[in-house]
């Protein structure tokens, strides 16, 4: 399985958006989030299941 945070970074860039904007999603901090992409701390499956919606990510994107 790929490392899940370097795929949300990817993503993030791709689609323009900023790591402030995604926290505003989630309802955390930037600095939370940016603690998620960098793999530092880890996100609960709720939030990541929203941001794999704002992302546009399926399952088969975290996979080898």
């Amino acid at each position: 399985m790929k490392e899940y945070y370097r795929i949300l970074k990817e993503r993030r860039i791709e689609k323009g958006l900023t790591q402030r904007e995604l926290a505003d999603v989630l309802g955390v901090k930037d600095n939370a989030y940016s603690q998620y992409e960098s793999g530092v701390r880890k996100m609960d499956a709720a939030s990541f299941i929203k941001i794999c919606n704002v992302l546009d990510l399926q399952l088969s994107d975290f996979m080898d």
